[in-house]
């Protein structure tokens, strides 16, 4: 499995489970303790898959910057989301507000795994990998 497709794999993963947790404390009315968890596993999760996705984008570079990417894409992606979320934050309060911040990082890091699988087995499904270093 390559790296971008292992990268959706976990991505879908990551998505579903912060769709999950936010829309069931939109359904229940309230946060209770294991949808907190289920949005934490789901943020863990993504988190490393943005890891795979940053690794597996310059395919022929040199390891020492494929690993350079790969801390950085997470970086920017997790900067990015702390604006978005503060801005949840401030419209809204309460369980409302996390709940919505889930569903949407839910969604997006589903389209972000959908349009990143599409890509891998595009790239990898004719050509597939060959290193030009060793």
């Amino acid at each position: 499995m390559s790296t971008r497709l292992g990268a959706a794999v976990l991505g879908a993963l990551g998505g579903v489970l912060l769709a999950a947790g936010g829309g069931l404390s939109f359904i229940t009315g309230q946060e209770p303790e294991w949808h907190r968890l289920l949005a934490v596993a789901g943020y863990t999760i993504a988190v490393w898959a943005l890891v795979l996705l940053g690794y597996g984008v310059a395919l022929a570079a040199p390891v020492w910057l494929r690993l350079l990417v790969s801390v950085a894409v997470p970086a920017l992606g997790i900067s990015i989301w702390q604006v978005v979320d503060q801005a949840i934050h401030d419209a809204g309060s309460g369980w409302r507000a996390n709940a919505a911040s889930w569903v949407l990082a839910g969604l997006l890091v589903l389209v972000i795994a959908v349009l990143s699988g599409r890509a891998a087995t595009q790239v990898h499904g004719a050509h597939g990998y060959r290193p030009t270093h060793r």
